[in-house]
């Protein structure tokens, strides 16, 4: 967890760092010989991002992203310690808030950081990769290939640890020979894991998503590839549906708690009883009947509410479903996202074979221009 910073210091830092902000024309500019990749969604291009070695080693980064004019311009710089962890890191430059700028470092058995949202410092004494709080050009990706080629799990800072383990292959080609590439899915990061696509010398790839990131040259294979990854989810989310979900063949019981009703009161030692999908009984714990071989929840000390909504939520991918209803979310409002996608998953949610709220579809209808939706 990262460390709280006073409010009138984080102040400070902040009015600090609006001072310092770099310009685009003083960031880093990359060489020729610099890996190239293309920032792609439904809608077209939107960027470009650059990784490139300097002489001593470190490892460099630039990006510029323009997204319904909403504009990245930043460089990163990543040095790499003795342990193959991150020993100091540098982001900077602007994005749509404005100033961007992030460091960290580790110094006399320290992990201290600074970023436009947190400042903090941890004893370090073993391996651990720092997460930036900002939008990662290489940082992100060197943890994935980190544990893509040692297969090891890894600490991270301010605190966690990551996992990768193999999701799926595919061949990809452009302009020359077939070459395999392949996808990992990484835990232990964020709120729910994610993918991302290695070459065959575990280097990165691309990332796809709503907004997807791969190599200059390969943009046409952003649809097989994103096909081939959501298959692949897909066998996962349904094997994740049978070991976790369950329906009752009886009726349930939550006996004596707290109760919502009518959308603007509490009634306290209330026992629900319901089959199927309706309420058979509601009412005090003391009257109603629990039915005979009901399943039945103590709900002493806990407090009973209908399924909640979530009114603005672009399903990303199959693992968004598990974490809104752990949420006790079970509705879904989609603003824009994968049509084909967002069907796809309302069918196989009827078939069993996928944990997700219902979702209801409220795409914009948009033209061609530069801050259209992307996946509207």
């Amino acid at each position: 967890m990262r460390h709280a910073v006073p409010v009138l210091l984080a102040v400070v830092l902040g009015a600090s760092a609006a001072r310092a902000q770099v310009p685009a024309s003083e960031l880093l500019q990359p060489p020729p010989d610099a890996r190239q990749f293309t920032i792609v969604s439904l809608a077209g291009r939107h960027g470009s991002a650059q990784h490139w070695t300097a002489g001593d080693g470190t490892l460099m980064g630039r990006m510029s992203i323009s997204l319904r004019g909403q504009v990245w311009d930043e460089d990163e710089t990543v040095q790499l310690g003795p342990d193959g962890a991150i020993a100091a890191y540098r982001l900077r430059g602007t994005g749509p808030k404005g100033d961007v700028a992030e460091t960290f470092r580790v110094a006399d058995g320290m992990a201290i950081w600074k970023s436009q949202i947190d400042a903090g410092s941890a004893a370090y004494a073993s391996p651990a990769f720092y997460l930036p709080a900002g939008w990662s050009i290489r940082a992100g990706n060197v943890l994935a290939e980190h544990l893509v080629k040692t297969r090891q799990d890894i600490a991270l800072l301010p605190g966690g640890h990551a996992h990768a383990e193999e999701l799926t292959r595919a061949s990809v080609k452009a302009g020359g020979e077939p070459q395999t590439v392949v996808a990992w899915v990484v835990t232990g990061v964020q709120g729910t894991p994610f993918v991302t696509w290695t070459d065959a010398q575990g280097e990165t790839f691309a990332d796809i998503g709503p907004l997807s990131t791969i190599r200059a040259g390969f943009e046409d294979a952003v649809p097989a590839l994103r096909a081939a990854q959501e298959a692949a989810l897909a066998q996962r989310a349904a094997a994740l549906a049978r070991s976790l979900a369950a329906e009752p063949r009886r009726p349930v019981a939550f006996t004596d708690v707290r109760v919502f009703v009518d959308g603007n009161r509490f009634e306290e030692h209330r026992t629900v009883v319901v089959r199927g999908n309706k309420i058979a009984a509601l009412g005090p714990a003391a009257k109603v009947a629990v039915p005979s071989g009901a399943l039945v929840f103590d709900g002493k000390g806990k407090t009973l509410l209908p399924g909640l909504w979530d009114c603005h939520m672009h399903v990303d991918d199959d693992y968004t479903g598990p974490s809104e209803l752990s949420l006790g979310v079970t509705s879904v409002r989609d603003p824009g996202n994968n049509d084909t996608s967002t069907v796809a998953r309302r069918q196989r949610r009827a078939a069993g074979e996928l944990l997700f709220p219902t979702v209801y579809a409220s795409s914009m209808i948009d033209g061609k221009h530069v801050n259209a939706a992307q996946v509207a």
